[in-house]
């Protein structure tokens, strides 16, 4: 979703508002920050807030943008804050990483002979 600011911003001025974005998502215990696919962000209109350089396990880095978004991911865990937008995640089965930045305000329970896993806050 957009930020709130962004939202009512956009609504004051009677401008239209992008459509929410559904998204399959996989938690990443390895990324430090939440990623969402590049192709997702441009769905939304968002323009990058700044730009980081990350490092991934095919790369020694490169630049990205980031991006000020909502993400809620379930009734009472929601994230307002900075995302980067991956354009890698283009190709993936997925449209976002959840990372460390978001599971550090989580309690995340994995119980691997159930292939179950439980996100609270």
């Amino acid at each position: 979703m957009l930020p709130v600011p962004l939202d009512e911003a956009l609504r004051n001025a009677e401008k239209p508002i992008p459509s929410d974005q559904q998204l399959r998502a996989q938690i990443d215990t390895g990324a430090s920050s939440t990623c969402v696919a590049q192709r997702t962000i441009d769905r939304l209109g968002v323009l990058p807030i700044g730009y980081a350089t990350i490092r991934t396990p095919s790369s020694t880095g490169f630049d990205v943008a980031e991006y000020e978004i909502r993400l809620i991911i379930h009734p009472g865990i929601t994230w307002d804050g900075p995302v980067i937008g991956l354009p890698s995640l283009d190709a993936q089965d997925v449209d976002c990483l959840i990372g460390r930045d978001i599971l550090a305000e989580t309690v995340l329970v994995y119980n691997g002979p159930a292939n179950q896993f439980t996100l609270a806050i």
